[in-house]
This record gives structure tokens, sequence and C-alpha cells, in this order.
């Protein structure tokens, strides 16, 4: 885990250093909401569709590598719920195919560890690949994106004795009541 955060924050320092050389635009960007839901209240079982499942510190680096395409890394971190902790590595591309214009589509790996508050507990690992599109709003140097998230599958595993990995196709959290369920991701930041 320590190598993997390690990995993760180089990546991101290569990515920062490179704007300075002028090599593209990034944007570093928070999720407003996620902070919010950090708090414990009866609204979390909500605010989640709102949130895109991040709840606390949730910070996105986009880096252009084109004109019209850009590397997305983003880290989260935070409480879930009173006892568990949830922590949340995404990485993937996104296309922004009308020049002027702030629609965008693209894909995301995210990989999550969700844990209990004691350090004896399990932990449950998620690799989720994910669809998205959304709208940027860009009034230079700020910008606000609006995205619709879709969950395609989920591999999970477990650091629990005895237990194996988990696969399948995961288009909802709540399947029993929509078969099918994008969640709402907003950020909001600048142009660096």
């Amino acid at each position: 885990m320590k190598r993997t955060i390690l990995l993760c924050l180089l990546c991101a320092l290569v990515l920062l250093s490179l704007p300075a050389q002028g090599k593209g635009k990034v944007y570093l960007g928070v999720n407003p909401v996620a902070a919010v839901s950090a708090f414990p209240t009866s609204i979390n079982l909500y605010l989640s569709l709102l949130n895109g499942f991040e709840t606390g510190l949730s910070l996105s680096l986009d880096w252009f590598v084109t004109d019209s395409a850009a590397v997305r890394l983003k880290f989260c971190a935070g409480p879930s719920d009173r006892l568990t902790w949830n922590w949340q590595i995404h990485a993937g591309a996104v296309f922004f195919p009308f020049e002027g214009n702030g629609f965008h589509y693209g894909a995301t790996l995210k990989f999550t560890d969700q844990f209990k508050s004691s350090l004896h507990e399990p932990h449950f690992f998620h690799l989720v690949p994910c669809v998205l599109a959304g709208w940027r709003f860009d009034p230079d140097p700020y910008f606000v994106d609006l995205e619709l998230i879709q969950t395609v599958s989920a591999v999970s595993w477990s650091s629990m004795p005895r237990s194996g990995i988990g696969a399948g196709w995961f288009f909802s959290p709540w399947s029993s009541f929509f078969p099918v369920l994008p969640v709402i991701n907003m950020a909001v930041g600048r142009k660096i």
C-alpha cells in the first residue's frame, strides 16, 4: 500500500513539473460535495449520488497532452461512515472533441481500499472501470466540471484469510431499484 501511494505521488509530481516546461495545461480541482459528505449526517446516503462516491478530501488533476485530450489523476480519502474509512486512486483519459466547447467524455479505472477504523480489521479492495460524460465551464483561470459517471464492472478482493476474488458487471449500487444508475460528480478548481 505504501508503494502504491508513493508511486501515485511520484506520478503527480512528474505531471506537475511538465507544465513548467511548456508541455501542456494542467487543471487542479477539488470535489466540494465530497468534503461536505465527510461529516456523518443522515443525508450521506443520498449525497453519495452527488459526490461520485467520494468522501473527504478529493483532489483531481487533468493534464492536457494535446489540445483535446487530457490524462486524469484523482486521489480521494475520507470516512464512508462513522466506522469505515475509504481511499481511492483514479487514473484515466478525458477527451474534449469540440474545440471551444466544454463537452467531454472519457474513461477511468478506480482503485478503492475500504477498511474499518481498527488496524486489525480486514481491508476490502476494488478495481472499478468507469465511463464518464460531462461539461466543463471554463472561465479562465477557474473551472467547474459537472459529470455523469457510470460504473461498468468491479473486481473485488479482501485481506481476510481464505477469501477469494470476485468479479462481475456492476451498473448500479442499488440494482434492485435501478438497474443502471450513473452518479453525478463535480470538481471546482483552477488552471495552474
